[in-house]
């Protein structure tokens, strides 16, 4: 069942850039269970959410969405239909989903039609009851509606936490699309997913992988071709549509995926070097900038425009795979870990504040 003199330690958002360590008992669980966090991965959503420039979040609450962990507690019925048990180790999705409407009996619970009062973890306020709704703590409440991916016992922590943004990396560059063997993909954008979509994309069987990065991205594209990328591309100083067109032998890409936050004119460059009946998939978020795209280009030349949703659950099973059986090319991702007390540091070294380059950021709670 549960122990409930448990204490749980937490860093509680109480405003835009504003955190507080709290030391509170965790109350008893009717429903449920309890994680005991052994760390929390970090990426770009957990900045813009720590920093809150639009002033959309509800305060006081606990942030924090790449949990990974052992289950420490159950409630009775949770004990006895959950497919888990105590001691497990796992990572758990940031998405509550009923689990029960149309979409999520059809495989997307991303599309759950209770997902606007449901919520998501590092977005719900304390108020709500046990107010446990972060990782960013020694321990993270277990909704019933939370969905849980067991992970092997001896899979480093810093590799588990990467679960989450490779689950996104797995969807964009590879379900979403469809990539098929033989394929080639341009990833547009050199940040932790797209570097974590060159190692999905060939393994789902792309014939050629290329990756566009700017200037001061080197140690990220030179990473690129160390993952498998047939070519990392400076765009700031490289023409990309004929490296593409030489890669490629003249085919062009089957699958682009756009992964830069903020760039406009990434559809038009996807455009450019997608191959007649290619898919292009959207990604990247530009905060409300509107995108110029000629649509009778896309509908003459057959283009397929979809868009990047969070991962689904199957691929969260399939990035747990991929890590398990790819450990050696993963762990050249991680880059910095820092103690719950410093998740500050951590987020600043996300920004680029630090002596070497971020890319994977791992907060320990243990």
């Amino acid at each position: 069942m549960s122990d409930m003199n448990t204490r749980a330690t937490v860093m509680i958002q109480v405003g835009p850039g504003r955190l507080e360590r709290r030391d509170v008992d965790v109350p008893p669980l009717d429903v449920g269970g309890l994680l005991r966090i052994e760390a929390s991965g970090l990426c770009g959503t957990d900045l813009e959410q720590f920093l809150d420039e639009a002033g959309t979040r509800r305060y006081p609450l606990v942030p924090g969405h790449e949990a990974v962990g052992s289950v420490v507690a159950l409630a009775e019925e949770a004990a006895m239909t959950w497919p888990v048990a105590l001691g497990d180790r796992v990572v758990v999705e940031p998405l509550l989903q009923c689990g029960r409407c149309r979409t999520c009996c059809g495989g997307d619970g991303r599309m759950c039609v209770k997902r606007s009062e449901l919520g998501a973890y590092s977005t719900i306020p304390w108020s709500r009851s046990p107010g446990l709704w972060g990782s960013w703590g020694t321990h993270m409440y277990l909704d019933p509606s939370c969905v849980m991916h067991p992970i092997p016992d001896d899979l480093p922590v810093e590799l588990a936490v990467m679960t989450n943004s490779l689950a996104n990396a797995v969807e964009w560059s590879v379900q979403t699309p469809g990539t098929r063997l033989g394929d080639h993909v341009v990833l547009l954008g050199c940040g932790q997913r797209g570097l974590m979509s060159v190692v999905a994309a060939k393994a789902a069987g792309a014939k050629t992988v290329v990756v566009t990065g700017l200037s001061h991205d080197q140690h990220k594209l030179k990473l690129a071709r160390q993952l498998g990328a047939d070519a990392a591309v400076d765009v700031q100083n490289e023409a990309l549509r004929p490296i593409v067109a030489d890669v490629t032998g003249g085919d062009m890409a089957d699958v682009v995926v756009d992964l830069t936050p903020m760039d406009v004119g990434s559809l038009g460059v996807a455009v450019e070097v997608a191959a007649d009946g290619g898919c292009l998939v959207i990604a990247g978020l530009k905060s409300g900038r509107p995108t110029q795209v000629d649509t009778d280009v896309l509908v003459r030349r057959g283009l397929s425009l979809r868009t990047g949703l969070s991962a689904r659950s199957a691929a969260f099973t399939q990035a747990v795979s991929l890590l398990d059986g790819r450990r050696e090319a993963f762990s050249r991702l991680h880059t910095h870990r820092f103690p719950l007390d410093n998740v500050v540091g951590a987020l600043d070294a996300l920004r680029g504040n630090a002596p070497t380059p971020a890319i994977s950021v791992v907060v320990d709670t243990k």
